[in-house]
């Protein structure tokens, strides 16, 4: 799907697989929605209205976390699961680096991406929902990804802390 995050969003929620939850705490609250939802194979999960977060600062959870969305995302048959998918995004994914042309990257001087913009002591990560995932987790973290090369699993969050909670890995 060759678009934007927003279009990408109508098109899940068209497909009945995106729910919006409004009014979420951030401690502990969402994480519990995440894995519950997770473990039903549930609809990608849209948090607005998190708790001490004005309208607007959202958190999107298991945007990949269904072959529906996933193939909707990679542009790839919606009917295709489990191994039928694996091996046709194997196979597509050698035509991917051909079609890096058609996205050149642009230099701009202005535009949404300048919208919100922090520098110096101005710098607070924590303006946006970092939920603690996990009641043993050590903190806040921004985002978690699996990645799963072929011998070893492993699983990358950012968390963060310090002066200003710069990110920390």
């Amino acid at each position: 799907m060759k678009t934007d995050l927003r279009a990408w969003l109508n098109a899940v929620e068209g497909q009945g697989e995106l729910k919006t939850v409004d009014g979420a705490d951030w401690h502990k609250e969402i994480g519990t929605l995440v894995e519950l939802n997770a473990k039903a194979r549930g609809p990608a999960l849209l948090f607005d209205k998190i708790k001490d977060y004005p309208a607007g600062f959202r958190l999107l959870a298991g945007a990949m976390s269904s072959a529906k969305r996933l193939s909707l995302t990679l542009g790839m048959p919606q009917d295709l699961g489990g191994l039928d998918l694996i091996r046709s995004m194997k196979d597509k994914m050698r035509g991917w680096s051909d079609e890096l042309d058609e996205f050149p990257p642009m230099v701009v001087k202005d535009g949404s991406v300048f919208q919100n913009v922090d520098e110096g002591d101005r710098i607070n990560l924590l303006k946006f929902p970092a939920p603690l995932w996990h009641h043993d987790d050590g903190g806040r973290y921004v985002s978690r990804a699996v990645v799963a090369p072929r011998r070893r699993r492993a699983l990358h969050r950012h968390r963060l802390g310090g002066d200003h909670a710069r990110a920390q890995r």
